[in-house]
């Protein structure tokens, strides 16, 4: 069974970070080691919400980890939010050789997060840097690349995002939850083949807190069980919509989304 190296803080109420990838990586097949590296009363979308800073206690737990077993198949890299934790990230890949998955979470709707400061995108050029994949949303992208977000690209702008996102040193990068009228779509470049790979699925209106967690913590998940980069988008993207398309009418988003009526799916996936 491969074993994940799962970085990410814990938002203790409100489904997402660690509570959808923790479940979702069990169910497809991997062994967890699991940092967490900043706590939270609750995700950042509600009005207040305690915090606790967990660098110091992260380093201490990645260093005895070390003396048990230091290998590990992939590394997962979640949300952050401050330099001292790059660097801490940054030396713990310098430590073992791993496929790094980097969700560079940050920001949504063309602005940042609560807790970042506009500095931040830049500083975590270091960790994109040295990711196999990464998997930002469109405002992320924007951030990232320093360019002017819009609710609305073509898709020869998202390409040469796309391609320009690769050359800062991700081989796979993936642009999720990019809207148009009708559709969500997700982009992915493969740098190695200098291919493009598109997964769209209905649009349904609404806030829907935990997606990125979800399609990350998929994808990985199909990558380690052996399936194609295609299949992975694809079935990552399928199961994100299964989920928000099944929430009941009376769905309170701030709670987040509910991800247990995917497992069987999961399961006839890797298992069948």
């Amino acid at each position: 069974m491969k074993r994940v190296l799962l970085i990410n803080d814990l938002a203790c109420k409100g489904e997402c970070s660690m509570l959808i990838n923790i479940p979702i990586l069990k169910a497809m097949n991997t062994n967890i080691d699991i940092i967490p590296i900043s706590l939270f009363s609750t995700h950042t979308a509600f009005k207040e919400f305690y915090y606790k800073d967990l660098t110091k206690e992260a380093k201490n737990i990645y260093e005895h980890f070390k003396k048990i077993n230091d290998k590990y198949e992939a590394t997962y890299i979640g949300y952050l939010g401050d330099e001292a934790k790059i660097d801490l990230v940054d030396e713990i890949l310098a430590s073992h050789n791993s496929l790094t998955l980097l969700d560079p979470i940050m920001g949504d709707d063309g602005k940042l997060y609560k807790k970042f400061n506009s500095n931040y995108p830049k500083k975590l050029l270091k960790l994109i840097n040295k990711a196999n994949i990464i998997t930002p949303n469109l405002t992320e992208a924007c951030l990232i690349l320093g360019i002017e977000y819009k609710p609305n690209f073509t898709f020869l702008e998202i390409k040469e995002m796309l391609q320009k996102l690769s050359e800062l040193g991700p081989e796979i990068v993936i642009i999720t939850s990019v809207v148009s009228s009708n559709e969500v779509i997700n982009y992915l470049f493969d740098s190695k083949n200098n291919k493009i790979e598109i997964a769209k699925n209905p649009r349904i209106r609404g806030k829907f807190y935990g997606t990125g967690d979800l399609f990350s913590s998929l994808f990985l998940g199909f990558l380690l069980n052996d399936f194609s980069l295609e299949l992975s988008l694809v079935n990552s993207s399928n199961l994100v919509y299964k989920v928000i398309n099944n929430e009941p009418s009376n769905y309170e988003p701030l709670e987040g989304i509910k991800i247990s009526k995917i497992f069987k799916d999961i399961g006839s996936l890797i298992y069948e």
